[in-house]
């Protein structure tokens, strides 16, 4: 207890304490425990009530802000908090009952600058008679439930400022959002007290929800026209204006409605409307929808044009459908043959393409069952998986017959540009790997890489060769007598066109890596309690953290293991940048990018830490650019569900099957194939 008081007067500095409370915080006076609770972190206030049970009626009634909360309830019920003083709080539930008691707790206490909620009904199933009382200036629903968000709103103080709702592909959108409802909840559109700026806003489907709100308000209403609908307050210096807007193509099946809400300044003038709608949709609307619309828009120009182009006269319609009619059948069957043929690689290469159809089929289930058999598919307890940096560059070079030389295409992999050269060397093809550095990149960078160089030709016959090397400056990497020329000439140039590829496995970088966003270094000795060595690197943290955030580390630090009583403790076969990255994301910092999410996500698997695999998800999910056979890569190595799912859902043709076949992905299971054969088979019935 009295070194507990002890940094309690640190952080009182300027308060006049006499030494003797320092040896026991029950001599001090109330108004000194208050001023100490006032400038107590979470966890300082958390260890007080358990410490100090007697006091907790004190400790409670001094109201704690917080810059930031998040309440997630997903898989499981994970409370992010920030405090005023960038100080954060992270804790995982795998009760709910228990996250409730915490989640009532907080709010008790709590006055918050911004709140998240991401959840699945359970807070108005849970804390349904709790009592709660929400203080908030600015709220954010993702993905959460409409009775969730009903209960939130009747819940929170009327001092709330700004609303936001996204309900991109959840079941709020798909059942039909009862905008009606949420509009009686939030007093503040039409209370005196409505600060100018306050915003609600929504993305729906439901083409006729903004007419609840013309209902609910149809006696204040001053203005209204298809766009927009002003309506007075009980403060006469105050108005609500509500936007309306469409993103999509013109067509009913294809739109999606944005409405937001604004408390407006009653001398504003129509002219001073904002009038882009397009631009406040952007704030709410998801990347992934806005791409799907431009796609679909696209599509349907490119329909309607076709139509145009199509137009015929009755009597020549009616003999292009018989003349359909009659060759129907041939039609049907080219196309089988030719979709058959496109996806003759997607498993094991189907030596050749049947004319009988249900023969064809017959060897494409052989080819997966064998597949299964020789565990290729499903036994990979052998494979570092989580712990690779692995790719491959594949190439189709067209031009080396004529001109002994040629050079691939650029290819993006961790942070560096790579591509092949292949020469003719006295007589012998010689075949090399180049990496360049994509900024931020030291001079004396490098990178140790395993490299499979492999040769496709006829029959599906292969070379492969095998070493190690090191990239650094403008060296590159392979063979100058990969093959005999004419060898490659006889056996491997198909249609003067030969197929390269390099599998890369990196096995070490040296020189890359972003300015760290929050320091783990010697500057947090005195707040940690064990540092963890990664390839030299000392990283100052603290067990008990690390155990709530990775069964991992719970059963390194706190288990029947050596480690548990040393005070530094070396990880191996990981990279320093890779673990900062994953720290700060486990801390709650957005360290999270294309450049970084990977190394992050093999760690987060490898270390079984929950969260930090959820965040990876949800940013490969929504923000991410890589590409689909990347995001199946690691939703396949990871075992990230809805991201395997989603990356299925956007493969609509052959060629996106080819795509990710090329990529000889050795993360591959038997479900996925099998998914990836029924959409070929969907294919054939187009």
């Amino acid at each position: 207890m009295a070194s507990n008081i002890e940094n309690l007067a640190e952080k009182t500095s300027k308060l006049s304490i006499d030494p003797v409370y320092n040896r026991n915080w029950c001599d001090m006076p109330a108004d000194i425990k208050l001023e100490c609770i006032g400038k107590m972190e979470l966890r300082e206030r958390l260890s007080l009530r358990c410490t100090a049970k007697t006091e907790n009626a004190l400790v409670d009634s001094k109201k704690m802000n917080f810059v930031e909360g998040e309440f997630v309830a997903d898989y499981d019920y994970e409370i992010s908090l920030k405090s005023k003083n960038g100080i954060l709080f992270i804790n995982s539930f795998l009760d709910k009952t228990e996250a409730c008691d915490f989640m009532k707790y907080i709010f008790k206490i709590g006055i918050f600058e911004n709140l998240k909620f991401d959840s699945s009904y359970f807070l108005a199933k849970q804390c349904a008679n709790a009592g709660l009382q929400i203080s908030a200036k600015n709220i954010d629903f993702v993905r959460t439930h409409f009775e969730d968000m009903l209960f939130i709103l009747e819940k929170t103080n009327i001092g709330v400022e700004s609303i936001k709702i996204e309900a991109d592909g959840d079941e709020v959108v798909e059942k039909g959002f009862p905008l009606e409802k949420v509009l009686e909840s939030p007093k503040i559109w039409i209370n005196k007290n409505s600060k100018i700026g306050s915003t609600f806003q929504t993305l729906l489907t439901d083409d006729g929800a903004s007419q609840h709100f013309t209902n609910q308000f149809k006696n204040r209403i001053l203005s209204v026209s298809d766009e927009r609908l002003r309506i007075q307050t009980n403060n006469p210096a105050t108005h609500i204006l509500l936007e309306r807007g469409l993103l999509g193509i013109g067509v009913l099946d294809s739109c999606y409605q944005f409405s937001r809400l604004s408390v407006i300044s009653a001398g504003m003038k129509e002219s001073e409307y904002e009038e882009n709608h397009k631009e406040w949709i952007r704030e709410i609307c998801p990347p992934e929808l806005e791409d799907l619309m431009e796609i679909l828009a696209g599509e349907f120009s490119a329909k309607m044009a076709n139509n145009e182009k199509c137009e015929t006269k009755p009597e020549q319609s009616e003999k292009n459908e018989v003349l359909e009619e009659l060759n129907s059948q041939k039609r049907k069957f080219d196309k089988i043959a030719e979709k058959l043929q496109s996806i003759e690689e997607t498993v094991s290469k189907i030596a050749k393409l049947n004319d009988d159809e249900e023969k064809s089929m017959m060897k494409f289930k052989e080819q997966i069952e064998s597949l299964e058999k020789s565990n290729l598919l499903n036994d990979r307890s052998n494979e570092k998986l989580v712990t690779r940096k692995s790719f491959v560059v594949k190439y189709v070079f067209e031009n080396l017959e004529k001109y002994k030389f040629d050079i691939s295409k650029e290819e993006e992999h961790f942070s560096m540009n790579w591509h092949m050269e292949m020469q003719k060397n006295n007589g012998y093809l010689g075949i090399y790997l180049f990496a360049e550095p994509i900024p931020p990149f030291n001079d004396d960078w490098s990178i140790e890489a395993k490299l499979e160089f492999k040769m496709i030709g006829k029959n599906n016959s292969s070379v492969i060769k095998t070493g190690e090397g090191i990239f650094e400056g403008l060296d590159g990497n392979g063979f100058d007598d990969f093959l005999k020329w004419e060898e490659m000439r006889e056996d491997y140039l198909i249609d003067n066109k030969l197929t390269v590829e390099v599998n890369v496995e990196i096995l070490k970088r040296t020189g890359f890596g972003k300015n760290n966003i929050r320091e783990f270094d010697e500057s947090q000795k005195e707040v940690s309690d064990v540092i963890l060595v990664v390839q030299d690197t000392k990283f100052y943290v603290q067990k008990m953290y690390l155990a709530l955030q990775s069964s991992y580390f719970k059963a390194l630090f706190f288990g029947k293991f050596n480690e548990s009583e040393k005070s530094e403790i070396e990880l191996k076969d990981i990279e320093a940048d890779d673990f900062q990255n994953f720290l700060e994301l486990i801390h709650g910092e957005s360290s999270v990018d294309d450049d970084t999410v990977t190394g992050i996500l093999n760690l987060a698997d490898m270390y079984d830490s929950p969260t930090a695999i959820r965040r990876c998800e949800e940013f490969l999910l929504k923000k991410s650019k890589k590409s689909t056979v990347q995001k199946l890569q690691l939703a396949l190595r990871c075992n990230l569900e809805h991201l395997k799912n989603k990356c299925l859902s956007k493969i609509t043709t052959i060629s996106d099957i080819k795509s990710i076949m090329a990529a000889n992905l050795p993360e591959m299971d038997l479900s996925t194939s099998q998914a990836l054969l029924q959409k070929s088979l969907g294919f054939w019935d187009e």
